[in-house]
């Protein structure tokens, strides 16, 4: 989806507080471009095919007409402009950035209209963020590959075959062996006697004697 945007004149106090020059436009050199601008909303700037080819420059003339500023206000998108802040804008540092003094340097020193434009502080800090973001994937993918190497040398690795320490094996019990365990413990201990109980006699109680019957013989 593209938006089309009109361009506003950038606020002169903030132009020189940055060090913008702005300029009037009564006598630009636009002709034939039109009014509205389409760019596309991102950090990088979209440009139609063929606008800067041209000897000058003529949409990089036409947004700093509108912006009534001497130069262009652009995202960072050139070769130079890329070499450029990789020189002034300092990485892996603790120390704050100093934002407004980088793109006062920028905008003084370096901007040329050509193929380096005007800054502000916004947008070298998001092309900062972006570079760190970039950073951040590039030593993981590094850092990834350099591991998944090490671990595909130790799998692929002959020595790997003869080191290899197999667990111990689990000492599970069978089915035989808790049917047995059940059975064993539903078996009742054979009976202790005493001497007591072993000796019958004390035991059974004396028989009165039997009387001896006697028959009389009647003659």
């Amino acid at each position: 989806m593209r938006h089309l945007v009109r361009i506003a004149p950038f606020p002169r106090e903030i132009a020189s507080d940055i060090n913008i020059e702005t300029v009037s436009t009564e006598n630009d050199d636009t002709d034939g471009l039109d009014p509205l601008l389409s760019i596309r909303l991102s950090t990088r700037l979209v440009l139609p095919i063929g606008a800067t080819s041209n000897q000058k420059g003529r949409m990089y003339k036409y947004i700093a007409s509108r912006l009534k500023t001497k130069y262009a206000v652009t995202p960072i998108h050139t070769r130079q402009e890329l070499v450029l802040f990789s020189n002034i804008i300092p990485r892996n540092t603790d120390i704050p950035i100093d934002w407004k003094q980088k793109v006062q340097q920028w905008n003084s020193n370096h901007a040329n209209g050509n193929d380096i434009f005007y800054k502000t502080p916004e947008i070298l800090k998001s092309h900062y963020k972006s570079w760190l973001s970039g950073q951040v994937i590039d030593r993981t993918i590094t850092r990834n590959s350099t591991e998944l190497i090490t671990i595909k040398e130790q799998l692929q690795s002959p020595s790997r075959s003869n080191n290899i320490i197999l667990p111990p094996t689990p000492n599970i019990p069978t089915d035989a062996t808790i049917t047995l365990s059940n059975t064993n413990s539903f078996v009742l201990p054979p009976p202790i006697l005493s001497n007591s109980i072993s000796n019958s006699s004390s035991l059974i109680p004396a028989q009165p004697p039997q009387p001896t019957s006697t028959r009389q013989q009647h003659f």
